[in-house]
């Protein structure tokens, strides 16, 4: 701020400069403040109804501390869980890199995505014990897969069912930071759905 290091300010008084500096601009500058507001609760639950990501918690005396993560700034993410349908795995670093999963429709599995993290060494074991008898050449996928997708990937028959956290679905209907929860062996497939 005017060639000053402001890093070791406090959060409040860093905000209250850059509040001053768009005053001072108005609307020829090309960017804005974002809001930020007091009510912790009512602000989680609008950017819910927003359908936003999350919201970004600042302890008000906080200093900026680039790189490093802090319990100073705790980032509140919307999650969802769902039942999926797998439909192929892939490879990565291990056997199970990733599994594709998708929900049933009336031609077959809606591509939802890849679903690699929370993969546990004995749940990854557990899964291609499964997977290896239901391995089939035929996509049980009515939609496209993207190709880098199927990289590495067998398909499988449409019958096993996990449970997946994720943030949103995405506007065409892919998950968004998807988490591997536990296989569902109690869920028939044509009863997984998003959500």
């Amino acid at each position: 701020a005017n060639g000053t290091d402001i890093r070791g300010v406090s959060y409040v008084e860093r905000r209250s400069l850059l509040e001053s500096l768009a005053a001072r601009l108005g609307g020829a500058s090309r960017w804005i403040v974002p809001p930020r507001f007091t009510d912790g609760a009512a602000t989680v639950e609008a950017a819910r109804e927003l359908t936003l990501e999350g919201v970004v918690a600042k302890r008000l005396s906080s200093v900026y501390r680039p790189g490093v993560r802090s319990p100073d700034w705790v980032k509140l993410k919307h999650e969802q869980t769902g039942d999926y349908v797998v439909g192929a795995w892939r490879i990565g670093r291990r056997d199970l890199g990733a599994l594709l999963v998708g929900t049933p429709g009336p031609d077959g599995l809606r591509y939802r995505g890849r679903v690699g993290g929370g993969i546990s060494a004995a749940v990854e074991r557990d899964l291609l014990a499964r997977l290896g008898p239901l391995r089939t050449d035929r996509s049980p996928f009515a939609d496209e897969v993207p190709r880098e997708d199927l990289k590495g990937a067998s398909y499988v028959e449409p019958v096993l069912v996990v449970e997946v956290r994720y943030g949103t679905l995405t506007p065409d209907g892919r998950l968004r930071f998807p988490r591997f929860v536990r296989l569902r062996p109690d869920k028939p497939a044509a009863e997984a759905t998003d959500d």
